[in-house]
């Protein structure tokens, strides 16, 4: 059998997540035709890959990152495992997906939050990831995701929010947020 870290999965192996991404991708996107919506979402390839973000995505290749941290954390073991994880609301996948959406039909205007620091290594400009209207977007659908499944508003912020940067109050602000456009759904 195959190491199921070095395959590349689809959202047609996670048929249920496919169907929930692209239901929020009709409503979002309502002047695309459905099956041009479907065929980008149909070529989305999804990998694992060493890297510090829990998720990263590249729209021009169509791909998906999932950080091998994850593994750990989420006690995966095998492509079962992952596939559930992958399911869930948990995973950055409805986030990644969403921004593949935003730079293919450039929904938002390009920020760059990506600094090369004097030694050449590179970090994240911390005030613009946050303020970037991209970014806002791809974390409200998450939690939106989040809210569908039965997670509550703490139960979210303690699952978001960044220990490093110890912004809480960000996520109770876009918790709010999501749960003002659930009520006008």
């Amino acid at each position: 059998m195959a190491d199921f870290k070095k395959k590349i999965y689809t959202l047609n192996d996670i048929t249920k997540k496919r169907k929930y991404i692209l239901g929020r991708l009709k409503k979002i996107y309502k002047n695309i035709d459905n099956k041009k919506l479907e065929m980008i979402l149909d070529k989305i390839k999804i990998y694992l890959r060493e890297q510090d973000e829990k998720g990263a995505s590249n729209h021009k290749k169509r791909k998906v990152y999932i950080g091998f941290k994850m593994l750990e954390r989420y006690d995966i073991k095998n492509e079962k495992d992952f596939l559930k994880y992958l399911s869930d609301a948990e995973s950055p996948l409805t986030h990644e997906v969403t921004h593949i959406f935003q730079n293919i039909f450039d929904a938002f205007p390009h920020v760059q939050y990506i600094e090369e620091k004097k030694d050449g290594e590179t970090e994240i400009n911390y005030e613009k990831y946050v303020s970037d209207p991209g970014e806002i977007q791809s974390r409200i659908e998450h939690i939106l995701e989040l809210m569908k499944w039965g997670f509550e508003k703490n139960e979210i912020i303690e699952l978001l929010y960044s220990r490093k940067y110890k912004d809480k109050n960000l996520w109770k602000d876009l918790v709010n947020k999501a749960r003002e456009i659930k009520k006008l759904k």
